[in-house]
């Protein structure tokens, strides 16, 4: 006998219901009397007695959970009824094992439908027992909904990347496994395309976290929906999002998905207020041509995006055999950086500054350079931006700070006591908290006063707004340390952070100085950057002087310094140390 569904589960009568297993009295054709009746009414479980497909007995309690009154239950044809059509088979023969087998200590779980229509599920504990001589079942039910919800939306997350929705790395992993497996045997192919967004600190460091997670919500959403139903889009990292896309037809143009992917990306985003770009790299790698493994397919699509970034942002790179055995090099330079400051391979060279007035040395820039044992002297361009995009430029940064200030101390006490020490500082130290006692500690283990450190930053580290950038900048000012702009005229086009911030210096960019006598254009914005720089009551040096000519031009536009090969190579506290005393010499004795 089916129910009609409710719209209200009533309330169960306490003394209206059969008296069944459990009755205080024994009455004609009732079973004995057990003298436990008041527990089992008021059990906080379920519980019920069913023999031949129907109850012989329910308590409140179940009559609750499945919202119908007692009565109403025990005049079911069978117990079935309340169970969901695509549970039946499955509660029937549990019933059917119980009577045969005796006690289960593992519980049946079904789906059930309450008075009211309502989907519940169900644990089931049971265990065979006799009725007036005859086998039943003695059940205890509890309604577990609520746990089973809780644990699917806990599996739903360990798969789920919290911030955007989207799938995490172990979800993609195991997809990206499943998709591998289908596509060798279908002998198909699959594209992992690997999505990084370009300059997202600034984005993080400039407005925001909540900002900067809005906008990778609202990228992530976007990107769900440019793609097909098949494909997988997961959040890997901090920025970065890969997508799996299987089945990938041959004359498939990998290249046309790249800058769907692109556009997608570009598109202005609103937030808060704020219409925010962004662009982003992306690397490409394709099963089997880049690899049958899940690991190198993902790495592979990895190091062809950063070959992306390298060759300009907002764009994308294909997976080839040159970029693997780049990535093969990489990973070696990677594995050494992280231990070349605890082996003190690591050091660090100067470079002479020299005044286009008097010709005197007044300073020196400190240059990094690796001595690797198995390779020899590295320079900077080949190991620097591998310690960037990992972190490691913090600890490189900071033996380079110290080393320097210690070593300049040492000829002061040669008797050149007004020479200042350059270093550069890379986007990624001056946005951590970490530079300033870094700098703090440099100056206090040298004994060396904060005059005479120039801390050298690029345009784009000075256009930040960032409240790090900003009081990084305030702070540095506050200890009378100098700060000088390297690259001037290669950033950005707006100046007002010259009178903004604290700067002392500008450095003319190499590339403007090398033509300066032969270009007239070149020579036209070296003359107007030396002008402006004066305008402002800054210093102006010229970089990269490597012949008379440049020299001579510097030093007829009113440049201030220079510094270059015509002055003196890079070279190890060692060799400045016979510059430095020729330098003394030329003080003391005069021409």
């Amino acid at each position: 006998m089916k129910l009609p569904r409710r719209d209200k589960a009533p309330a169960s009568p306490g003394d209206s219901r059969p008296e069944g297993p459990f009755a205080t009295r024994a009455g004609p054709g009732q079973p004995k009397e057990i003298g436990f009746r008041p527990f089992v009414e008021k059990a906080v479980v379920g519980l019920c007695l069913v023999q031949d497909g129907r109850f012989r007995y329910v308590n409140p309690k179940l009559a609750a959970i499945f919202g119908y009154s007692t009565e109403e239950l025990l005049a079911l044809e069978s117990v079935l009824d309340l169970v969901a059509e695509e549970n039946q088979p499955g509660t029937r023969d549990s019933l059917r094992k119980w009577l045969e087998e005796g006690p289960h200590t593992v519980p049946f779980t079904f789906t059930a439908v309450r008075g009211t229509g309502e989907r519940i599920d169900v644990e089931a504990h049971a265990t065979a027992t006799e009725l007036e001589g005859r086998p039943a079942v003695l059940g205890t039910l509890f309604d577990v909904t609520e746990r089973k919800r809780a644990e699917e939306r806990s599996a739903w997350q360990a798969l789920r990347d919290p911030l955007t929705n989207l799938s995490n790395r172990a979800l993609f992993m195991e997809r990206l496994r499943q998709e591998l497996a289908e596509a060798r045997r279908q002998n198909r192919r699959l594209a992992i395309v690997y999505v990084d967004l370009d300059r997202f600190r600034f984005i993080n460091d400039t407005w925001g976290r909540n900002v900067a997670d809005t906008l990778l919500q609202s990228l992530g959403l976007r990107l769900r929906r440019r793609v097909r139903e098949v494909d997988t889009v997961a959040r890997v990292g901090g920025d970065e999002i890969v997508i799996l896309m299987p089945d990938i037809r041959e004359t498939e143009n990998l290249s046309v998905i790249a800058q769907k992917v692109l556009a997608a990306v570009a598109r202005p985003v609103q937030i808060e207020g704020r219409m925010l770009e962004v662009t982003a790299s992306i690397g490409i790698a394709c099963y089997p041509e880049d690899g049958d493994d899940p690991e190198v397919l993902l790495r592979n699509a990895d190091n062809a995006m950063y070959r992306a970034k390298e060759l300009g942002l907002n764009g994308f790179q294909l997976c080839t055999a040159d970029l693997t055995s780049r990535a093969v090099a990489r990973i070696s330079l990677e594995r050494g950086l992280r231990t070349a400051v605890d082996r003190d391979e690591m050091v660090v060279h100067y470079q002479p500054i020299v005044s286009l007035v008097t010709g005197r040395i007044t300073g020196l820039e400190a240059l990094v350079r690796w001595q690797r044992p198995e390779e020899g002297l590295i320079l900077p361009a080949d190991f620097i931006p591998i310690a960037e995009q990992t972190g490691l430029i913090l600890s490189i940064g900071d033996h380079v700070l110290r080393t320097a200030c210690r070593e300049l101390k040492e000829w002061h006490r040669m008797g050149l006591p007004d020479l200042r020490i350059a270093v550069n500082v890379s986007a990624r130290q001056f946005r951590d908290a970490s530079l300033l006692p870094s700098i703090d500690r440099a100056l206090s283990e040298a004994e060396l006063s904060p005059e005479h450190l120039e801390i050298e930053i690029t345009e784009s580290i000075a256009m930040e707004s960032a409240d790090i950038v900003v009081g990084n900048l305030e702070a540095l000012r506050g200890r009378g340390i100098r700060i000088a702009i390297d690259d001037f005229g290669t950033g950005y086009s707006s100046l007002n952070y010259l009178k903004r911030y604290p700067v002392h210096s500008l450095k003319i960019d190499r590339s403007f100085v090398t033509d300066v006598a032969t270009s007239a254009a070149d020579a036209g914005i070296v003359r107007a950057v030396i002008e402006m720089a004066h305008g402002l009551k800054l210093n102006a040096l010229g970089e990269g002087v490597e012949t008379r000519d440049q020299f001579l031009h510097l030093q007829q536009y009113g440049c201030d310094e220079m510094q270059g090969y015509w002055v003196s190579r890079p070279l190890p506290a060692e060799g400045i140390n016979g510059l430095m005393a020729r330098e003394l010499e030329m003080w003391v004795n005069p021409a």
